[in-house]
């Protein structure tokens, strides 16, 4: 009786999973098109794609070009919108014509195809939008990606898992909410909000308000001033941001946070006004030190790092308009030129207010 070797049609699913999980993103799609059987059996199972970044770039009206990168590999895709209506799609050289289709849904499908199955943690999650897109050519890109990754997950019980998130564009709530709404608060460890238009002041209350928000650890806002609360960033050991203006009663509410917050790193953040600048120096205190139009303010933390060392609290005000909150630990005095013996007469000062 003649000898008919196995194919990969004919194994069970045991083996034929262990053969998935051992495959990159780009042998499961090979895999996928030998046969029905085994895009049945992979639409039947979800196998992780092991994305550690993805990032999608509408470089104009007419183009956005989407990575996707693994440990191992990178796939560049580029979608490009034709008269009538025709998306061109260019991947490894190859193009293909979708008729009757934009191609900001054609993006979201694809993308959102992929990322149904994603489980593993992805590092870099990126929406960019170029300056020349208009405002409403932004949000049609947005919405388009959005509803495609809902066609695809709305099914998904456990959210995607990310630990940053980049947009950088037309700084507009509901997208920038759509997307977050999608990753678990969790594992977001930084937000970064970079606006490309010509407005100035943006209130982002429903992004404050959000989850993400209140877990994350660092917040980047590149471009524009917010019209919200310092107390807003009480919670975030690391940040970059300009804000319309604060009370001194905000900046010693930031200053006790910061000194209850022992993995406070630093928060940097230019101010337009200080609503009660008269009492600024009465109620928050006397600088220790002034440098030209820099005014210093040391004051010590109360507990010890994980490695047993003393830390401090370096306020800077500059020029009047930018502050620095900066923690230091005892074994950091050069790197603010300072002599040891100086910060260890402040690490064994009592601040003069009650935290």
């Amino acid at each position: 009786m003649p000898y008919t070797p196995a194919s990969l049609d004919s194994l069970p699913d045991r083996p034929l999973r262990k053969i998935f999980n051992h495959c990159g993103l780009k042998e499961k799609e090979n895999l996928k098109r030998t046969s029905s059987s085994l895009r049945l059996f992979h639409a039947k199972h979800q196998f992780d794609h092991e994305l550690t970044h993805v990032m999608v770039h509408a470089k104009s009206a007419n183009q956005i070009y989407v990575r996707l990168q693994t440990p191992d590999e990178v796939f560049d895709i580029t979608y490009m919108q034709g008269a009538g209506n025709i998306c061109s799609v260019k991947h490894k050289g190859g193009i293909r014509t979708i008729k009757r289709e934009d191609m900001a849904t054609t993006a979201g499908y694809d993308l959102g195809l992929i990322l149904q199955n994603q489980q593993s943690r992805i590092e870099e999650l990126t929406l960019a939008f170029k300056e020349e897109c208009q405002t409403t050519i932004c949000e049609q890109f947005v919405d388009h990606f959005m509803h495609g990754l809902d066609d695809h997950n709305h099914r998904r019980h456990v959210k995607l898992k990310a630990e940053q998130f980049r947009y950088s564009g037309i700084i507009n709530e509901t997208p920038i909410l759509k997307v977050l709404d999608k990753l678990q608060p969790e594992t977001l460890t930084r937000i970064w909000l970079n606006d490309e238009s010509d407005q100035r002041f943006h209130p982002i209350e429903r992004i404050m308000n959000s989850d993400h928000w209140k877990e994350t650890w660092e917040v980047y806002l590149n471009g524009f001033v917010v019209r919200n609360s310092l107390k807003n960033f009480y919670h975030i050991p690391m940040g970059r941001f300009d804000i319309e203006s604060v009370s001194t009663h905000e900046l010693m509410e930031l200053r006790a946070a910061a000194l209850k917050l022992i993995i406070f790193e630093i928060l940097q953040f230019t101010i337009l006004a200080i609503r009660d600048q008269r009492r600024f120096l009465t109620l928050f205190g006397k600088p220790k030190k002034t440098e030209g139009n820099t005014q210093i303010w040391y004051f010590r933390y109360k507990k010890k790092t994980s490695d047993n060392l003393r830390s401090m609290l370096r306020v800077r005000f500059i020029d009047k308009k930018t502050f620095v909150f900066q923690r230091f630990t005892e074994d950091q005095y050069e790197l603010i030129e300072m002599e040891k013996t100086e910060m260890d007469k402040i690490l064994s000062t009592p601040n003069k207010f009650k935290i």
